[in-house]
């Protein structure tokens, strides 16, 4: 029994051991999500500023046409 009682310990450090790694990658899961967010937001900001630019661009030329 000895030997049964050991092998038990060991499975329950084992299924700690799994259940913190669990809540690891849950809680790495959502950083990345909230990476993702952050990038779309980043993208879209980019898009808005190359628009500007253009318009900038856009009306630098025509000042140099007159």
């Amino acid at each position: 029994t000895q030997a049964v009682n050991l092998s038990l310990s060991r499975c329950n450090v084992a299924v700690a051991a799994t259940a913190d790694t669990m809540q690891d990658a849950h809680r790495s899961t959502a950083v990345v999500k909230e990476a993702i967010v952050a990038m779309e937001r980043i993208e879209t900001s980019s898009a808005k500023i190359r628009q500007i630019i253009d318009v900038i661009d856009q009306i630098a030329f025509q000042t140099n046409l007159l």
